[in-house]
């Protein structure tokens, strides 16, 4: 697809009829693979940094670098984009649950203890 905005469009359609397919998706850049994540992408895949990581590895591997150590160096790089990427709004609303359990636990902690009905 040419155009990032038809490809935001399919995954907006494809996960309001199907919420547990697994989309993996190209996107442009960075900042469109953030947008994608933000619609329910399972994985985004950046042109940009997709191509740098391969020509990373085609130079690697011309410098004799043991085949085992580079792949894992680039899986490893891919692996911390990936996470960089991810939506910060699900981030956010892990933060929100988390202090919103800790105010329940702190609710309870103050409120009395009922007794037992004798």
């Amino acid at each position: 697809m040419d155009k990032p905005a038809d490809a935001e469009d399919i995954v907006r359609h494809a996960r309001a009829g199907y919420p547990d397919l697994i989309i993996v998706a190209r996107a442009r850049d960075a900042h469109h693979a953030t947008q994608l994540y933000g619609l329910g992408v399972s994985d985004a895949v950046p042109e940009t940094i997709e191509a740098s990581l391969q020509l990373s590895e085609a130079v690697l591997v011309d410098m004799g670098i043991p085949m085992g150590k580079m792949i894992a160096s680039i899986h490893e790089k891919r692996d911390e984009f990936r996470k960089i990427l991810q939506p910060i709004a699900s981030r956010a609303e892990a933060r929100q649950a988390i202090k919103m359990s800790l105010r329940v636990k702190e609710m309870n902690k103050r409120r009395p203890k009922s007794r037992p009905e004798e």
